[in-house]
């Protein structure tokens, strides 16, 4: 590819509501990600005004070397409340557009890590890991 050439990338997105929580699942990267299967990963969005506990969903990421020197981010007490697949491995504050304030918080995990190898994911297989997922969160409030 040229410099002039632009690389399009393409990306397929699902989303869906569960117990008043939003959810999205999305999948890139084929043909070029993954031994060309791409990557999925999942997300739940939580506001501020629909959860009880929101002040115990907000967190800083703080970064540690594994043994293998492998940096990994730890969320603190939050995985404990979910169970994504292997655990969190992204976390985003929602902010409001016109004041800044956090509103919400966007919590998800991908499947691509070295036991997925040999797995085959889809939409609806990751769906009902994020109802799995937000069943543990509302059993824990």
């Amino acid at each position: 590819m040229t410099n002039n050439e632009t690389k399009l990338e393409h990306k397929d997105i699902w989303k869906f509501t569960y117990k008043d929580i939003y959810c999205e699942i999305a999948h890139w990267g084929v043909g070029y990600m993954n031994d060309g299967d791409g990557i999925w990963n999942s997300y739940i969005s939580l506001y501020k005004n629909k959860v009880t506990n929101f002040d115990k969903l907000l967190c800083k990421k703080v970064k540690f070397k594994l043994a293998n020197e492998h940096i990994r981010w730890d969320y603190g007490d939050i995985n404990k409340m979910f169970d994504f697949h292997g655990d969190i491995t992204y976390y985003e504050a929602i902010r409001d557009e016109f004041n800044g304030k956090i509103v919400g918080v966007k919590i998800g995990c991908d499947y691509a890590h070295l036991w997925d190898k040999d797995r085959t994911w889809n939409e609806t297989i990751i769906a009902q890991d994020l109802k799995n997922t937000i069943d543990k969160y509302l059993q824990s409030l």
